[in-house]
């Protein structure tokens, strides 16, 4: 059995819930996703039947404009020490 992560987009949203049943039906195990978007859309996402019990990430602006910046290894060194590998 394959794993998926999809990404869902705002202005494809119900496409990509449609598509997790034909997904399973080629032994493709939707496990979860990140949406970016309004927290609207999000709720709406979270509630289908086909995404339920399963995470969804929905990350805000400040996460965004974070992940966005180059990597600084320093800031790496001091999120690793700070919650382990683990965590990571």
């Amino acid at each position: 059995m394959t794993r998926l992560l999809m990404q869902f987009s705002p202005s494809f949203l119900s496409l990509p819930v449609a598509a997790l049943t034909a997904l399973k039906a080629r032994d493709i195990e939707f496990v979860g996703g990140v949406y970016c978007g309004t927290g609207r859309f999000h709720d709406w996402l979270v509630n289908q039947p086909e995404c339920a019990g399963r995470p969804i990430l929905h990350p805000d602006r400040e996460e965004l404009e974070w992940a966005a910046r180059p990597l600084d290894r320093e800031e790496l060194a001091r999120i690793r020490d700070c919650y382990g590998d683990d965590a990571l």
